[in-house]
């Protein structure tokens, strides 16, 4: 998908609700990743005004990221905060520099987030599967009755 259309896909869900969260921020930051993909491309090449205008991209979906953080899920959002706001500040100065480092650490830091996010959707995928296949087990048994022995004979109905 190419950076324009993840965006536009970003803004539709804005609209619609079409995607869970987990997914939305892989979204953003594969966006983000492709526009500072291109920036960077645009610099070896000398293409000035291409290199802003996706570093701007880049630096909006940051600020979106930013702005859509739930502070009170703790110190991983304030931590995920400070981490956005030294990116925004990194793109800032590579754009006005034209620094290609800057334009490096940020993908860095992006394809790291990316890779945690990732796995932690898996696991949370895996997770609920293995809560879908206990409770279709569970419904199995639901009406069912069996005798326990004991010292009485007791019946159970789940």
């Amino acid at each position: 998908m190419n950076p324009t259309a993840a965006y536009s896909k970003y803004q539709k869900f804005q609209i619609t609700g079409q995607k869970d969260q987990g997914e939305m921020v892989l979204m953003l930051y594969g966006g983000a990743l492709k526009f500072l993909y291109q920036a960077e491309k645009y610099l070896e090449e000398k293409d000035i005004e291409s290199v802003h205008n996706n570093l701007i991209r880049a630096e909006k979906i940051i600020k979106e990221l930013i702005s859509t953080l739930n502070m009170e899920a703790g110190e991983i959002a304030h931590n995920l905060l400070s981490l956005y706001v030294y990116m925004d500040r990194r793109l800032y100065e590579a754009n006005s520099k034209k620094d290609i480092q800057g334009i490096k650490e940020v993908i860095e830091l992006l394809n790291e987030l990316k890779g945690a996010w990732t796995k932690a959707i898996q696991n949370l995928k895996e997770n609920d599967e293995e809560h879908r296949t206990v409770k279709t087990e569970t419904e199995k048994v639901k009406g069912t009755s069996f005798d326990v022995q004991q010292k009485n004979n007791l019946r159970i109905t789940c």
